[in-house]
């Protein structure tokens, strides 16, 4: 996947593994929705009704392959991720170039929220981030950790 033609699709499988974002919020990023403060850029959610919804900080690999795809555009346009006719990207055309690496945009969601839980990262956060209302919509992403009873104990109050 890392060839020249595909610096598109790294970008996506980039922006969607390191943010958590939906496929829907993926397509409809613009330019102007990515922002830099300082040394980290962070790229801006909005709602059905265009009002910012959430903030997610950019890793440095996910700000790198954005960087690498845009300047691969030959064309201006608003959107960040266009097809091959130049056209904002759908959800479906998104999903579709994904199974092609077989991976699906829910698993890459996952992976995001199991990676941040795995690393201790409270739950609260991983909720914000991934624009869940509700704690246990975010906590259908975790896994047990395979800890037993016995060594929570231990581990806690020992």
């Amino acid at each position: 996947m890392e060839d020249e033609g595909n610096v598109r699709n790294i970008a996506i499988v980039y922006v969607l593994l390191h943010t958590g974002i939906r496929v829907s919020e993926l397509c409809e990023l613009n330019h102007t929705d990515i922002k830099k403060d300082g040394e980290r850029e962070s790229i801006l959610i909005r709602d059905s009704k265009g009002e910012i919804e959430r903030v997610i900080p950019l890793s440095r690999a996910a700000s790198e392959h954005i960087k690498r795809y845009k300047d691969s555009l030959k064309a201006e346009n608003e959107a960040v991720f266009l097809s091959s006719v130049n056209q904002r990207m759908t959800p479906r055309a998104v999903q579709y170039m994904l199974s092609k690496y077989d991976v699906s945009p829910h698993k890459l969601r996952h992976t995001f929220c199991q990676n941040l839980i795995d690393k201790g990262i409270e739950i609260q956060t991983v909720s914000k981030l991934v624009g869940h209302k509700d704690l246990n919509m975010t906590k259908r992403y975790i896994k047990e950790s395979g800890q037993g009873l016995d060594a929570a104990i231990q581990n806690t109050f020992d």
